[in-house]
Parts: C-alpha cells; sequence; structure tokens
C-alpha cells in the first residue's frame, strides 16, 4: 500500500512518492520507521495488513520520472527494464514508451504516475487504471494513486495556499518558492504521521520524496533539514512542546539518505540547548538495483547542515489538528539550528529569531479575544 502524487504549482511540476510498504503476513522482524522507530502499537491483530518494509515509490533516470502503485515485485521489474532500456539506448520518447508499458505489464499490476522530457517538449504520464484527478484549490492537475488517496484528496483538495506557510532567508526565487509550496505536503503529512499515526493507519508513509520538473530540466529535492514542533492554543494561551524531533534528507548519488535525530527535553537552565537522544541513519536504493552491506559501509554519514529548514508545527485548537509550516533557505547551508558535538554527545543550539518567528505563525491561529 502507497501514495503517490503528481502536481503542479505555478509553473513547477512535481512527482511524490512514499516509503512504506505493507503486507498481511507478521514479521518477526517489524519494520523501523525514521518518523516513529516500532509502529506496531498501530496495528492490532486484527490488522489486514501490517508495515513490513520500506522502498522507494519514486524514480528518475535519463528522462524519466515515474512514481510506482500496486505490486512490489512487478513494478521493481517493470522499472528495471526501463532503466536499463535509458542506459543502452538512451532516453525513451514519449511515444515508445507509451507502446512499451502494456508489453511490460499487460494485466495493470502497477500503476504509474510521472513526467517525460523529449525533443517535443515535456509530458505527463499515467499508466494503470487506480489513478484518482481530484480537484484542488492548491495542487493543479493533481493525479493520486495508493491507499493515501483518500486521505490525501480530504486534506489537501480545500487548503487555502495563502495560509499554508511563511518564509524567511534569502531569496529562492519563483523555482524556490514552488518547491516550499509542495513540501508544505510533504511536511504535513509526516508531522501528521509523527504526532497521530494517521497516515500509517491508511498504509502509506514512513518519508516521502519529491521530484521537480521546472523548465524541462528535473531535480530532485534534496538538502534538505526537517523539524517538527508541537503546540496547543486553549483559553489559557499557547503552550508549546520544544523540537525533539529533525530529518535530515538528502541523496549520495542515487542513494536517498534520511538522517533523524531525537533530541532530550532542554535544561530548564538552557533551554536553547538540546542534546541527542537518538541518531540513526537510513540509506535507501532506487528500486532498480539492490544496496549491499559493502556499499553502504563505504557511504558517508549525513552532515546536519542544510539549504533549507523546513519546520512543521501541529496545533491542537478548538477547530481540530491542523499543521503549519515555516521555511528558512539560506545559500549558504546556514540554517538557523546548529548542530554541534560536545565529546561523545550531539548538542543542538537554536536561534532565538528563529524561535520568535514560530512563536508568531502559531499566535496567527490564536482565535481572537
Amino acid at each position: 500500500m502507497t501514495l503517490i502524487a503528481s502536481f503542479s504549482i505555478d509553473d513547477t511540476s512535481f512527482l511524490l512518492g512514499d516509503l512504506l510498504l505493507s503486507t498481511p503476513i507478521r514479521h518477526s522482524r517489524p519494520v523501523h520507521l525514521p518518523s516513529i522507530g516500532q509502529p506496531a502499537h498501530l496495528f492490532p491483530a486484527s490488522s489486514l495488513l501490517v508495515p513490513h518494509s520500506l522502498a522507494r515509490k519514486v524514480c528518475q533516470f535519463s528522462n524519466l520520472s515515474i512514481a510506482w502503485a500496486g505490486n512490489y515485485g512487478k513494478a521493481k521489474t517493470l522499472i528495471t527494464r526501463l532503466f536499463d532500456e535509458t542506459q543502452n539506448t538512451g532516453p525513451i520518447p514519449y511515444d515508445t514508451l507509451q507502446t512499451l508499458l502494456p508489453k511490460l505489464d499487460p494485466t495493470h499490476k502497477v500503476h504509474l504516475l510521472g513526467h517525460l522530457v523529449d525533443p517535443s517538449g515535456s509530458h505527463s504520464l499515467t499508466f494503470g487504471t487506480k489513478y484518482h484527478h481530484p480537484t484542488s484549490s492548491f495542487l493543479n492537475n493533481l493525479k493520486l494513486a495508493g491507499s493515501g488517496t483518500k486521505l490525501f484528496q480530504n486534506y489537501f483538495a480545500h487548503q487555502d495556499p495563502s495560509g499554508l506557510g511563511s518564509f524567511s532567508g534569502n531569496d529562492p526565487g519563483s523555482f524556490g518558492l514552488a518547491v516550499c509550496k509542495a513540501l508544505t505536503v510533504t511536511g504535513m503529512l509526516l508531522q501528521l504521521e509523527i504526532g497521530t499515526g494517521k497516515t500509517l493507519a491508511d498504509y502509506f508513509g514512513g518519508g516521502y520524496e519529491l521530484v521537480a520538473l521546472h523548465r524541462n530540466h528535473f531535480t530532485l529535492c534534496n538538502d534538505l533539514m526537517f523539524a517538527f514542533w508541537y503546540a496547543q492554543i486553549d483559553d489559557r494561551g499557547v503552550t508549546i512542546s520544544p523540537v525533539m524531533k529533525f530529518f535530515k534528507q538528502s541523496y549520495a548519488h542515487d542513494i536517498l539518505t534520511i538522517r533523524t535525530l531525537e533530541m532530550k527535553a532542554p535544561d530548564p537552565a538552557n533551554p536553547i540547548f538540546l542534546t541527542e537522544r537518538t541518531d540513526e541513519v537510513h540509506y535507501f536504493p532506487p528500486i532498480y538495483r539492490d544496496l549491499p552491506d559493502q556499499e553502504i559501509s563505504a557511504l558517508p554519514t549525513p552532515d546536519l547542515e542544510a539549504s533549507l529548514l523546513c519546520t512543521y508545527i501541529l496545533v491542537q485548537s478548538q477547530n481540530g489538528l491542523e499543521v503549519m509550516a515555516q521555511f528558512d533557505w539560506s545559500k549558504t547551508r546556514q540554517i538557523p539550528l546548529r548542530f554541534t558535538h560536545n565529546g561523545t554527545t550531539m548538542m543542538m543550539e537554536v536561534g532565538s529569531d528563529y524561535i520568535r518567528q514560530v512563536f508568531d505563525a502559531i499566535e496567527t491561529r490564536r482565535p481572537p479575544t
């Protein structure tokens, strides 16, 4: 089960895919998720499916970006064949691909969304029958497939794009702003997963990838730091829980890397510093190849600097649950969260201006008195 989506924002097209794979068979070694660790408590014995592993649903190679839903084995065979084809003969023309796909999967066990660029321009790609094309005031040309379709549609179909996020730091330009808007989608889904488990209950999540197509050029959304806050608004005012969970998402060649840190509660005497509780690194190859242990051991540990800090705040109020987003862009990778090692302990310093921006953002959701 899964979630894949294609959509456009302004003049940029995006392809989104999650990581979770589920099965009706319970394994002795349950999957460990970057977001929440072990999800077993969300899946009682009566559950029809349980998460069992993680795999990338988005691939970008040659002149193609493809996201898949459906049977994992069939998808692996089909996309490996497409990858090999591009390595042997070069970019695939759109008409050739449309002829090739039914031959590779005549029973439509795999459902694809994607984009292709050839000499005639850029093309939107769909294959299979189980995809939906809902309307959205925020995401143009939205197409969805997988078990997360209903939740995604309910959550994003009527979002007000003007209220989705705020921005500070260097000017990213129109393309960068479109990327930030798209990252509100993945970040809100991750925040819901960490805070409520809602996405996992629909058998999707675990992490997300975004591929952008801008002016006939593909870009993997890369060098990102995600930070997650929690806030409650009631008659007494605003209560904020300190940021505890961080994702650093980047790529090492064709390998997706996600480094996750969970921090301990701050010392009241020095609240702008947090110390490390856990620090994990997860590596995910593209579906068309395996990742042997020898290659993993040679991969670098992702650093904790980033070009874009994406802050997501889960706000509980009388209006229910709401996720807010804030973005800090830095050309020099100097985001307002600084990680340092003090002996064997990781420490994090939070910029005071950043904290004020988070408070101000939450205050905008406080009902008038």
